[in-house]
């Protein structure tokens, strides 16, 4: 039995498509996961690792002091609403390309997406 939260579907199998959209979602999920990991080790870096920006204690204060962590914050509070954004994507589409089990799957995905 699949289970997806209020999503209960028995027996279900998938067909070749289905089973390659269901990698796109990992790769997905995975891709999102990497853009977290890049954008949060963006500022360390420009603070820490750009040579000439760390001269002096002073001008690496300043640095920390003048960083844009507003935006830092919203760029990493995006990252979760655009991979759901991309999986609802593949999986609506996926919804309308199948039929019986499959299609209530991929609507349960895309639902849960949402």
């Amino acid at each position: 039995m699949a289970g997806l939260g209020y999503c209960k579907i028995s027996d279900l199998k998938l067909n070749q498509k289905s089973k390659r959209a269901v990698t796109e979602v990992k790769e997905i999920m995975s891709s999102g996961n990497m853009l977290a990991s890049a954008l949060s080790a963006t500022p360390f870096y420009y603070i820490f690792g750009t040579p000439s920006m760390t001269k002096t204690p002073y001008s690496m204060m300043l640095t920390i002091r003048e960083h844009d962590w507003e935006m830092f914050g919203k760029l990493m509070g995006s990252v979760p609403s655009i991979v759901k954004s991309r999986i609802h994507f593949v999986a609506s589409q996926m919804s309308w390309k199948t039929a019986g089990k499959e299609k209530k799957f991929w609507e349960c995905v895309s639902n849960a997406a949402i």
